[in-house]
């Protein structure tokens, strides 16, 4: 594995820890999404925009229950 860590031509998935070529942005081996490598040669976990902005949904719609059922009259 140490050839393996060298090799600038793969990185390593953060989740499941099989090396993967470093061009790839999705795991093979777990279908994880793959950011780029850092300097150790692992693959940075890639963010998830998409549950930050259903979570800030959620909470938005929260408040304004809040405010509706206790707050406006």
């Amino acid at each position: 594995m140490e050839s393996l860590a060298a090799n600038s031509k793969t990185k390593r998935c953060p989740e499941c820890g099989v090396y993967i070529p470093i061009d790839a942005t999705r795991c093979p081996d777990c279908k994880k999404r793959v950011g780029p490598a850092d300097k150790h040669g692992v693959g940075r976990k890639a963010v998830n925009y998409r549950a930050y902005a259903e979570m800030a949904l959620a909470f938005a719609v929260l408040g304004l229950f809040v405010w509706w059922f206790f707050l406006k009259g």
